[in-house]
């Protein structure tokens, strides 16, 4: 399963569910929101969330991929710890309405991929897989994500 896929069937279920889609970002498209950190370091690089929805004052960020990819937990690890990327999220929410902020990663149902990614739960929010049949499963978060 492609990341796209994951990501489309992310969205579909999202909106289905009433949640408000922010941005999304197809692998290549371009079509995304770059958050850039409050400062010129170089290594301290922005991101493009995959997708970002909200719903009842919570605002999901999503990192979606085609299998495991230990990058992407520490790059969320390191957003989350980061005090220079506040001000860069409370400017991208401007407007909307949030109490809460989660960041979390999307793969497809892969049983080994999801043995790997269960070692770095401690990095992320939430964990979500999509099965073959492109159901949207919720396998780790916080009792007020309910997708």
């Amino acid at each position: 399963m492609t990341e796209e896929k994951v990501t489309i069937s992310i969205i579909k279920k999202l909106k289905k569910n009433g949640w408000k889609i922010l941005s999304f970002d197809y692998p290549q498209s371009g079509t995304g929101t770059l958050i850039k950190p409050d400062l010129k370091e170089k290594n301290l690089g922005g991101f493009i969330p995959d997708i970002v929805a909200l719903k009842n004052d919570i605002v999901l960020f999503w990192e979606n991929k085609d299998r495991f990819f230990y990058d992407d937990f520490v790059k969320i690890k390191k957003i989350k710890k980061s005090k220079h990327f506040i001000k860069p999220i409370e400017n991208f929410l401007a407007g909307f309405s949030y109490k809460k902020i989660y960041f979390g990663v999307a793969i497809p149902g892969i049983d080994a991929e999801i043995v790997k990614a269960s070692l770095y739960f401690d990095c992320i929010d939430f964990f979500v897989v999509v099965n073959p049949k492109n159901i949207v499963v919720l396998h780790k978060a916080s009792n007020e994500i309910i997708l």
